[in-house]
């Protein structure tokens, strides 16, 4: 996986339009999803009364968060990404403990997030 079509339709990026409720294969670029995931994320902060996305994307398995927080840093929301990933004892430090817990799809995915390649 090394792009964002393949990201697109692989199993993480239904993870990630699960989530976030976008079909993810209707975006050809890294550039198109980051627009429509801003929508969702602008949605949520201007009516309260839908849950917000941090919340939601934090109730995903430990392997699933460190693909969700990858894909909130593509998409230009590092802070989500954080707050995903952010140990509620306050301990710090946990994308490298939570990806040794992820397969290797999963993994993939992380690294194709991080790359944000449109194309090879």
């Amino acid at each position: 996986m090394e792009t964002y079509c393949e990201f697109a339709k692989s199993s993480a990026g239904h993870l990630v339009g699960g989530r976030l409720k976008l079909d993810l294969t209707a975006f050809e670029t890294w550039d198109a999803y980051a627009e429509a995931v801003g929508q969702v994320v602008n949605a949520a902060i201007e009516a309260p009364l839908v849950p917000d996305p941090v919340t939601a994307l934090r109730k995903a398995s430990t392997g699933e968060t460190v693909v969700l927080a990858a894909a909130m840093h593509a998409a230009g929301f590092p802070w989500i990404a954080d707050q995903i990933l952010s140990d509620p004892e306050g301990r710090g430090g946990v994308f490298f403990s939570r990806i040794g817990k992820t397969d290797a799809i999963n993994k993939a995915a992380v690294l194709c997030c991080l790359t944000r390649q449109d194309s090879i």
